[in-house]
C-alpha cells in the first residue's frame, strides 16, 4: 500500500519539479532543516503512540477516548488563542455535545 501511495504521488504532485521553488527546500542548509524538523515530528507521532500502547495496558480503553477528547478541545483553545480562529454558532454546540457524552 505504501509503494502505490508514493507511486501516484509522484505521478499526480510532481514533487521534483514543485520543491525545488519551495522557500523550504531552495538551497541544502534549508532542505536539511525541513527534513530535520519532519523527522521530528514523526518521532514525536511514534512516541505519542508508544506511549498510548503503554497507557492502554496499564488503564482501560475509556481513559484513552476521555483523553483523546481533552486533546482535540486542547487543540481547538489554541487554534482560537493563537491563530484567531473563530467558532461559530455550529462548532460551539458541538463542542458542548462533546462535554455532554
Amino acid at each position: 500500500m505504501s509503494f502505490t501511495l508514493l507511486v501516484y504521488s509522484l505521478v499526480l504532485e510532481h514533487p521534483f519539479t514543485v520543491l525545488p521553488k519551495s522557500a523550504f527546500f531552495d538551497n541544502f542548509h534549508h532542505s536539511i532543516i525541513s527534513l530535520c524538523l519532519v523527522g521530528f515530528g514523526a518521532m514525536l507521532a511514534f512516541t505519542m503512540t508508544l506511549a498510548e500502547f503503554q497507557l492502554l495496558q496499564n488503564t482501560s480503553a475509556l481513559t484513552i477516548m476521555i483523553l483523546g477528547i481533552c486533546k482535540e478541545v486542547t487543540t481547538i483553545i489554541a487554534a482560537v488563542l493563537f491563530y484567531g480562529d473563530e467558532l461559530g454558532a455550529a462548532n460551539m454546540s458541538g463542542l458542548v455535545l462533546v462535554f455532554i457524552g
